[in-house]
């Protein structure tokens, strides 16, 4: 689960800021199966100095930011009969606030973190015949990895 959690006053953000440092994330708190935010909802603060920082904080909930995907196709009996890679220039937050593109890479290595992590999330979703696209922040602090996104669907589907 990605660090964070769901703020809803202005001193618990700096509390949760504290202990998780920036760059953090801001986004609405909108829960799994209704409306989804789009980038434009969706907020990144830099510094507490950030422009949007004072009214935006309070609605949101802390990431770090580099975004890898571990993408693949189970069989009948979960086994993974193809899996790779794919790590992303920028969030889709990022590419809707900048007006800017989006590219990803398909990683000719996969990181064993990552694999092992794509594997276990197969693992408890109990993948069986369908592709799968997981997402993970890869933390720029201490390189950790923490699951972001679970779709049952190709990349970029």
């Amino acid at each position: 689960m990605a660090r964070g959690a769901v703020v809803r006053t202005l001193p618990e953000a700096r509390r949760l800021i504290a202990e998780t440092g920036y760059p953090v994330v801001a986004k609405p708190d909108v829960g799994v199966g209704r409306w989804r935010p789009t980038g434009s909802e969706t907020t990144g603060i830099s510094s507490a100095s950030s422009g949007e920082a004072a009214d935006r904080l309070h609605h949101g909930r802390v990431h770090p930011r580099r975004i890898f995907s571990f993408d693949g196709l189970a069989d009948r009996d979960g086994n993974l009969v193809f899996h790779t890679a794919h790590a992303y220039s920028q969030g889709i937050m990022e590419t809707v606030n900048e007006d800017n593109h989006v590219f990803y890479y398909s990683l000719r290595e996969i990181p064993a973190d990552l694999e092992e992590a794509g594997r276990r999330t197969a693992r408890a979703f109990d993948v069986r015949e369908r592709f799968f696209h997981f997402e993970f922040f890869r933390d720029d602090r201490d390189g950790g990895i923490t699951a972001l996104e679970v779709n049952m669907r190709p990349p970029g589907a």
